[in-house]
């Protein structure tokens, strides 16, 4: 997740979602494959809460992250994000969202037949970069 570097929390290694029950959070533009405001709703309940969320939806990584330097929300933001000036990156305690990553191939591609080294190779280099031990 993506909070402002000055947040009471943003020295924490994980953050208890319960902890940003009052924050106003940013969400990225409505994507019918994807419903980040159902994940985050689903995520929140079970800590007690729903979320407030902006009604503006940000697709700009670069705004994203000005608007939430300055205090204005929070937002998710995948494994592999990385901290801009005025923003810190930080997971949550439980990992209570869970995300999906899809990986499409057309039949007739030349990579069709190697979907599993492709497999392999994309889980390693996702490891390699998000997961954290502990």
């Amino acid at each position: 997740m993506i909070l402002p570097a000055g947040h009471p929390r943003a020295g924490q290694d994980r953050i208890g979602l319960a902890d940003l029950a009052d924050e106003t959070w940013l969400l990225p533009p409505y994507d019918p494959g994807c419903d980040d405001y159902g994940a985050l709703a689903d995520a929140c309940a079970p800590a007690g809460f729903a979320p407030r969320v902006s009604p503006h939806r940000i697709g700009d990584l670069g705004v994203l992250c000005d608007l939430i330097a300055q205090g204005v929300g929070v937002a998710l933001a995948q494994g592999a994000a990385r901290a801009r000036d005025g923003v810190v990156m930080r997971r949550f305690a439980g990992d209570p969202l869970l995300g999906r990553h899809l990986l499409a191939l057309h039949r007739d591609s030349p990579l069709f037949g190697a979907r599993p080294l492709l497999l392999d190779l994309v889980r390693a280099a996702f490891e390699a970069r998000c997961v954290t031990p502990g």
